[in-house]
């Protein structure tokens, strides 16, 4: 069953409603918890969930109450991270950061930015999305559909390793020497 798209980001299960006093929101706001966060590049960069009007509409929203699994809290996906141990505090109190974990939910995404240091991001252990997975819960597993409809079954052949000994063939990028970007034969 396809899940029903929501009407509004108020009536998804990825909408949060934000108090009209929280952080100078006007009202009829609230934050979408759709996705996990990303990967950043600085230490312990606070996750800030993206604000949205309660009349907006995107194409990943879930209803409420349809057979979407629904978001668990950050303190019990499996994907979330403790200790987290700043430099400083940015502001937060001690206790807030006693509930703050990494969210390690996606890996990296490549870059054109060659040896980017990559750092996952931090939630806190209330905080909320709807790319988590219940650390309870077993992970499913992908069951064999041999003989499925549409399915295709294929065996690939062992590739033999080089021997430890012996150095790995050297690769020629395009348009030039080992190493060299076509721009840097110039």
């Amino acid at each position: 069953m396809t899940a029903r798209l929501p009407d509004s980001c108020a009536a998804c299960t990825h909408f949060l409603a934000v108090q009209p006093d929280q952080g100078g929101m006007p009202r009829n706001t609230g934050t979408c918890r759709r996705h996990a966060p990303s990967t950043g590049t600085e230490p312990f960069e606070l996750v800030h969930w993206p604000a949205v009007g309660r009349d907006d509409r995107c194409g990943v929203g879930a209803e409420v109450g349809d057979e979407t699994p629904q978001p668990v809290l950050c303190n019990a996906c499996r994907h979330w991270q403790q200790p987290v141990i700043p430099d400083y505090r940015q502001g937060r109190s001690q206790d807030w950061w006693q509930q703050a974990g990494l969210c390690r939910r996606f890996g990296p995404s490549p870059s054109a930015e060659e040896s980017r240091r990559v750092r996952w991001r931090v939630t806190h252990a209330l905080d909320r999305c709807g790319d988590s997975q219940d650390a309870d819960e077993d992970e499913a597993q992908p069951e064999a559909t041999a003989g499925a409809p549409g399915t295709v079954a294929l065996t690939l052949p062992a590739v033999p390793l080089p021997p430890q000994d012996q150095a790995a063939p050297s690769r020629v990028l395009p348009g030039g020497a080992d190493g060299q970007r076509p721009s840097e034969l110039a």
